[in-house]
């Protein structure tokens, strides 16, 4: 017995409007997990932590990893001092960061205008996702 139950059944990728999941070069992250070969050049959109870990997965693999955030510094909510100094460790490892800027339809515009174009090999969306709320128990429900 207990006053309350946490079930933490994991969530589901959502994708961009402008950027849909394609499986191939435009993956979310459940399918970054799996790519069947480290991809030359890839560009993670969402500086929280699950693009941040999954970066770091595949650029310690030999990929060239570039951040594309829309706010101006790394995993929001948390301590600006400690996003700073995970942002120069990563720096320091071979990552690149594009903070302000924003993706649309394939291209990435950075807010203030200093880099250049990019391609990519492999685009890895990691902006939200949304409960997994699927149960076949009675009485059990998930907060959305």
């Amino acid at each position: 017995q207990a006053n309350a139950i946490i079930i933490a059944t994991g969530s589901e990728p959502i994708a961009l409007p402008s950027l849909p999941f394609d499986g191939d070069r435009i993956i979310s992250s459940t399918e970054a997990l799996s790519l069947p070969e480290v991809p030359q050049h890839l560009v993670v959109i969402g500086g929280g932590a699950i693009g941040l870990e999954l970066g770091s997965v595949w650029q310690r693999l030999g990929a060239k990893v570039t951040v594309v955030e829309l706010l101006p510094r790394l995993i929001p909510g948390t301590d600006t001092q400690i996003a700073s100094a995970l942002q120069r460790t990563l720096t320091k490892q071979g990552f690149t960061f594009m903070l302000g800027s924003r993706v649309t339809q394939g291209t990435v515009q950075n807010a203030n205008r200093r880099s250049p174009s990019s391609s990519f090999s492999t685009i890895d969306v990691t902006t939200s996702a949304s409960p997994d709320c699927r149960t076949s128990r009675s009485n059990v429900y998930c907060a959305e």
